[in-house]
């Protein structure tokens, strides 16, 4: 079926609640495209400590999945328009404390609470590493502040 085909009507009725599921799963997926474009298009990203991405990518890549990818979108905004899904709205504040909330959490989970779970402990954890991944919580928490500060 081509973009410009006509959309068989349809008899499916879902609740609420499946709407939503699906939605956001349309939604990853349409991410995951967003994604997969941007790593096939390349480039140097900012420089990271613990990730080093190589270029392994065949030559042409990008160019030979633009049609694959086109057809996904294609696909996914058929079923968008089938059933009748629109886009849902996200707040970028709450975004963003999410995001550090999760962050807040990895970050205590990482440290002498979490790598109990993977052996021995070495004392040094305790003394020196909780302390490190403590301080990286500070910034985290000012973020989030500055979300409720009326003047940033």
């Amino acid at each position: 079926m081509s973009p410009a085909d006509p959309l068989p009507s349809t008899d499916v009725t879902l609740t609420e609640s499946q709407r939503r599921h699906l939605a956001v799963f349309l939604e990853l997926l349409e991410e995951a495209l967003l994604d997969i474009e941007r790593a096939a298009e390349g480039g140097p990203g900012p420089p990271r400590l613990l990730l080093e991405e190589v270029d392994d990518l065949p030559p042409g890549f990008a160019a030979s999945i633009a049609p694959d990818l086109g057809e996904l979108r294609d696909q996914l905004r058929a079923v968008v328009v089938r059933l009748g899904l629109g886009p849902r709205t996200r707040s970028r504040a709450g975004w963003i404390r999410a995001v550090a909330g999760k962050c807040l959490v990895d970050l205590a989970d990482a440290g002498s609470r979490g790598l109990r779970g993977y052996g021995p402990l070495d004392p040094g954890v305790v003394r020196e590493i909780d302390p490190m991944l403590e301080a990286m919580q500070h910034p985290l928490v000012r973020i989030v502040a500055r979300l409720s500060a009326p003047d940033l």
